[in-house]
Parts: structure tokens; sequence; C-alpha cells
């Protein structure tokens, strides 16, 4: 049985220094109520993970630069995270910050690969957890509700010219090139994936090599010749 992930997000500037706010509690009794696992805070491993992509006004980015590095933290805690959730069956409650486009296509596209039921509800430290959970009723029972529907289809098409606001993050220009790194969009952690638009008589990368690839199928061939 798939979880049913429910964010809860706060408008507005983010506290400079951490402290307990309504917020929080709102959050904590709302789990408790839907007898949900302890809150995911979302907020909390952007600030600690890439604090540089969080701008005055709290709004939450993900981070610039090289995207195949620059991601590679944030990516790796957020499946860490969702794969510990994936198989409890049970709704999952986490609190997200203020997020830019880009960033709340990737938080929707990696959650969307986990389960097909993903809310969200922009909430302040007024909101009463026994509202939301009302307003939840009536969000499974297709009636207008305070909850959003947040399920985004994880399709990716890095060659339109228009691109979504999260694959313009995720792409880099070389000389005579661009690529568009993949990996953090598709639900994998293991795979290295991206798609080079190449001009014409130009090339989409330097001469390399992958010395511990290549390191582990030489010692592959010598063992299977007896040389071990």
């Amino acid at each position: 049985m798939e979880p049913t992930f429910l964010f809860l997000q706060r408008p507005g500037i983010v506290p400079s220094s951490h402290s307990p706010d309504g917020w929080e509690a709102c959050a904590e009794e709302f789990a408790s109520l839907l007898k949900a696992g302890p809150v995911l805070r979302f907020d909390l491993a952007w600030r600690v993970i890439s604090p540089m992509a969080i701008d005055a006004q709290g709004v939450h980015d993900i981070p610039s630069g090289n995207p195949r590095t620059q991601m590679n933290l944030l990516h790796h805690w957020l499946h860490q995270t969702l794969q510990s959730e994936a198989g409890t069956g049970h709704n999952v409650v986490a609190l997200v910050p203020a997020l830019t486009p880009a960033a709340e296509e990737w938080l929707r596209i990696n959650v969307s690969f986990y389960t097909s039921t993903v809310a969200m509800s922009c909430q302040d430290h007024h909101s009463a957890a026994s509202v939301l959970a009302e307003e939840w009723i009536r969000f499974k029972e297709n009636q207008p509700s305070a909850w959003q529907n947040w399920w985004l289809p994880p399709l990716l098409r890095p060659w339109e010219d228009q691109l979504m606001p999260v694959l313009q993050k995720a792409k880099k220009r070389i000389k005579g090139a661009d690529f568009t790194y993949l990996t953090a969009l598709l639900g994998s952690e293991r795979l290295a994936i991206q798609t080079y638009h190449i001009e014409p008589y130009q090339k989409g990368n330097r001469y390399h090599s992958h010395s511990d690839i290549d390191g582990i199928h030489s010692r592959a061939r010598r063992f299977e010749r007896g040389r071990y």
C-alpha cells in the first residue's frame, strides 16, 4: 500500500534562527490527528544542505551552479527520505517552505514517483489542525477544499524550446553545446543521465575517462583470465 503525502507550505519569510512556532505545532497536531509518523522537515533540510539557495524573503530554490554537483546532496537526502516512507502505507505529513517554480516542480516530480496521492495546503501559524483535518476529508471526497492536488506526472521534455522551470535550472551551457542534467528528476540515485544539444561542428564534452569504472572492468577481466 502506497503512502499519502500531505505538504503544509508556509508562505512568507523563514525566521533566521530556528525556534518552534505555531506553524510547527499545527503540523505536529495535524500529523497526530491523521495518525501519521513524525513530520518530515523539508524546510530544515533545505536550510542545512543548501542555505545559499534561500533568498532574503525566505523563498527556497534549487542550488545554482553545475546541476550535476550542486543538486547532489539535496537530491540524495530527498530520495533517502522518500524511500524510507515508500512502504509504510500511511499518511506522511511534511513541512515545506515557500518555493520557486523550479524548486516546486523538482519536489513534486520526485514525490510523484513514490505515490499517486500528493496534496498541499498553504497555511500560516493561525491555522488549526482540526480545520486542516476537516478540509482533508473534503479533499478525499472530491469536494471543494483548501487542499490542492500536488501530484505531477514525472514527465520531462528537455528537447522543447520552452523548458519547464526545473529543466531551466538543470541546464548548463558550455562552448558549442548545452546539456540538461536529468538524474535528479528521474526518481533514481544510481543513474547519471543528461541530454546534449550540440551546435554544428562543435563537441559536447572534452576527452575524458572514468578511471574507477575502467579499473573495475579491468580487474574483472584479469580475474576471468585466472590472473587472481
